[in-house]
């Protein structure tokens, strides 16, 4: 993949397709992405928000701190070797992102045929650096199927972790923390109504 991401850092992960590529056709395919996105990404990194379109995919995450994955590997740390360590948590938080995106290829050339649905695909990454941008992300990021038009209320995309913060349906999502910001899930429908 053409991005780079680092641990303990706030990102806004966008992936458009080009070409009139849809990434999800159908129903399972949304479905068999997201258990392959929890699989490789929850040891790597804690999800706030995602929406899946038919051809885009937006993710609210925070990458998991060195010490985490300096404990995941057993590693013990010394100044002689951090940046080492620095690098391969790097190197396998983007592999994890790699073997998401293979993996999420395979299933699909299977289908439908095409093999590279994300070879030509624009990937972004944005560093989120304060509470006001990533909460204004997270709007963002669940009001994307009605700004496509894909429905008239947000309540009523299927594939975005939106309705999750009512139904508490997704463990992997951090509700909690979204909530207590908005210190209720009253606020928290509002501010995306508003």
């Amino acid at each position: 993949m053409n991005f780079t991401l680092y641990p303990n850092k706030f990102y806004h992960l966008t992936c458009v397709s080009q070409q009139n590529t849809k990434f999800f056709i159908q129903e399972k395919n949304y479905i068999f992405f997201l258990e392959k996105y929890f699989y490789y990404l929850q040891p790597i990194a804690e999800t706030f928000a995602y929406c899946l379109l038919p051809e885009s995919i937006d993710l609210l995450i925070k990458t998991k701190p060195e010490k985490e994955f300096l404990s995941f590997f057993n590693f013990e740390v010394n100044k002689n070797n951090s940046s080492f360590y620095n690098k391969f948590i790097t190197k396998y938080i983007n592999k994890q992102f790699d073997n998401l995106f293979s993996d999420y290829e395979n299933e699909y050339s299977q289908i439908f045929g095409n093999k590279n649905i994300f070879s030509n695909a624009n990937i972004k990454t944005e560093s989120i650096k304060d509470t006001k941008i990533f909460i204004n992300t997270l709007k963002k990021i669940h009001l994307k199927p009605v700004e496509n038009k894909l429905v008239e209320k947000i309540e009523k995309w299927e594939f975005s972790s939106y309705n999750s913060f009512f139904l508490e349906t997704e463990p992997q999502i951090k509700i909690k923390t979204i909530i207590d910001y908005f210190k209720n899930i009253y606020n928290f429908r509002d501010f995306h109504n508003s």
